[in-house]
């Protein structure tokens, strides 16, 4: 009888093994696309700082990327479209040859790096480079439109 209940707890350890190894946190992995939408304020300033300007507007687009999953972390790559309305204009008492600022579009490349909290569930950092393309516009027509980008480092998590 003793030998029967141990084969029998024996088996049913053996059977709940496997449920356990699917129970753990696995993190992400494979390829994702996704929609972008969000808030953005341009701010600028005057080479001197005498004069600024500000303008809000909405942000949208498109994220892409792939993760490789290492088990419980995974590690990718991802990049980013968005384009928005932000356009700004300086004050009149401004001397210099450019009356104002358009943002055109945004792109973002980089990687991430992160870990299963719980099933479905990942916290990540993210590092990579940004680029904000922007025309500088006159409304005298005395200068074509002058296009500029401003990048830098873009840190983030989630």
């Amino acid at each position: 009888m003793k030998k029967t209940i141990a084969t029998v707890a024996i088996a049913a350890g053996m059977l709940a093994t496997p449920a356990m190894a699917q129970a753990q946190n696995v993190a992400p992995g494979g390829f994702y696309v996704g929609a972008l939408a969000g808030y953005e304020g341009l701010d600028v300033e005057s080479g001197d700082a005498s004069v600024s300007a500000d303008a809000d507007s909405a942000v949208y687009g498109i994220t892409a990327g792939y993760d490789l999953s290492l088990g419980s972390a995974f590690i990718g790559v991802e990049g980013e479209l968005s384009t928005s309305g932000g356009s700004t204009e300086f004050p009149d008492n401004f001397g210099g040859a450019r009356d104002g600022l358009d943002a055109d579009g945004q792109y973002y490349i980089g990687a991430r790096a992160g870990f299963a909290v719980t099933p479905g569930i990942a916290a990540y950092g993210k590092v990579g480079y940004t680029a904000l393309d922007t025309k500088s516009f006159t409304s005298a027509g005395s200068l074509d439109d002058l296009d500029n980008n401003a990048s830098g480092l873009r840190f983030g998590g989630g």
